[in-house]
């Protein structure tokens, strides 16, 4: 016969990634990318979602605007890393024990 397993209480529950954060594009402005901002007169906005992995529920956000001096002469794949690595910096910015940011890529209009 096998032992029972030991229940945690979830107060004393430990944290299995503390400092673990996800973020992920959630929305734009258009135009999306650089390329295009010219004929539109405005720099694109990203807006990101990002959460603790040991909370997903508690979901914050924030938006960054694309720097048009930087990515006019980058390709769509490569503005889109620029911005994803602005978005890392941005949540490990927002909290203070972030130490890991993972880029979900999964987001459906």
């Amino acid at each position: 016969m096998s032992k029972k397993p030991k229940v945690i209480p979830p107060s004393t529950k430990p944290k299995t990634n503390p400092g673990t954060y996800s973020v992920m594009l959630t929305g734009y402005t258009k135009p999306q990318f650089a390329h295009n901002a010219g004929k539109a007169g405005k720099a694109p906005i990203w807006r990101f979602d990002y959460w603790a992995v040991d909370n997903p529920k508690i979901v914050k956000a924030f938006q960054i605007e694309m720097d048009l001096d930087v990515c006019k002469k980058k390709n769509e794949k490569d503005q889109s890393f620029y911005m994803n690595e602005l978005a890392k910096e941005g949540v490990k910015s927002l909290e203070k024990d972030a130490k890991t940011v993972n880029v979900v890529s999964v987001w459906k209009e």
